[in-house]
């Protein structure tokens, strides 16, 4: 019986742990808008990875992934008559669904809210 428990319950856990990023990724889901800007801009996070710039041409911001808590937004730059691929990297340390979203981001600290 115990050699059966324990790949049950490790199966339970890894489901359990799914459940929990389906949920973050759909809260982030939606448009974040920098808090306290005297500017309107941030980004969307649409479904199926796709991404998209809110309120700042030069940064185009095409698709996103979600790793534990870190959030990757890949795009292009747009500088100078140049475009280069780029990725930016968002640590969450703070999740409020469907409402705030605070991140480090180069050794910063933002607040995204929504619009």
């Amino acid at each position: 019986m115990k050699r059966f428990a324990i790949p049950f319950f490790a199966a339970l856990l890894c489901l359990a742990l799914c459940v929990a990023c389906g949920k973050q990724r759909n809260a982030i889901i939606g448009d974040w808008i920098i808090a306290d800007s005297t500017q309107t801009i941030g980004f969307n996070i649409g479904h199926n990875g796709l991404a998209a710039s809110i309120g700042n041409p030069e940064k185009q911001y095409l698709k996103w992934s979600l790793h534990d808590q870190t959030l990757l937004l890949g795009g292009k730059l747009y500088s100078q008559g140049h475009t280069i691929d780029f990725t930016d990297t968002l640590v969450i340390t703070s999740l409020v669904p469907k409402k705030e979203m605070l991140v480090r981001y180069q050794e910063q600290t933002l607040r995204f809210v929504r619009p």
